[in-house]
């Protein structure tokens, strides 16, 4: 199948945009034509080209034709739509809180949405018009996430891993970390 997977930004990393590297990865490694589409791409675009993903982040390069579009949130899915008016989309809801990433409410434009948790699942059916859904689990790479040697005795750094620790959350685990003696580092946004 010719598909293409897209998210309205490929910058920083993210939940979304990491479910969509994971996904675009798989799904070229069973043989699927993937085309990655974001038009507004940065590190996290450039690291998925690095990993063998074709990557575009202008419509005039996009292919012609594809069998299925999977957008991540409504602002490629209108994009996407017009450019691909056949092709059945297939949509990744991740949180239930960005309005973004809801399903557009136009009949017969989102052939299904795939969630991955029952609180996003809930959001869905609570739409004025919910498409199917699709419950899956969180998909994780377990080549890429797996243990590269023993533990050592004893921890010397923390990864803070995400786009939303800050303020006190953010105190708290800087505090147990320094009486701990431990090193602190944090990535995403």
């Amino acid at each position: 199948m010719r598909l293409v997977i897209a998210n309205h930004r490929l910058a920083e990393v993210g939940g979304t945009e990491t479910y969509l590297g994971t996904l675009a990865e798989h799904l070229q490694e069973l043989g699927h034509e993937v085309t990655v589409f974001a038009p507004a791409v940065g590190e996290w675009g450039r690291e998925l080209e690095r990993r063998g993903l074709v990557v575009v982040d202008d419509e005039r390069r996009l292919p012609e034709d594809c069998d299925a579009v999977l957008p991540q949130d409504s602002i490629v899915a209108f994009l996407l739509a017009d450019r691909y008016p056949r092709a059945p989309q297939v949509q990744g809801a991740h949180t239930h809180v960005a309005q973004v990433q809801s399903p557009p409410q136009l009949p017969g434009l989102t052939a299904a949405v795939v969630v991955c948790s029952e609180t996003v699942a809930r959001r869905m059916r609570a739409l004025a018009s919910p498409p199917p859904l699709v419950r899956l689990r969180q998909p994780i790479d377990l080549a890429r996430f797996s243990p590269r040697g023993a533990a050592r005795p004893r921890a010397r750094r923390v990864l803070a891993l995400g786009n939303y620790l800050y303020g006190e959350r953010l105190r708290m685990l800087t505090e147990a970390c320094e009486d701990l003696g431990m090193e602190l580092v944090q990535r995403g946004s």
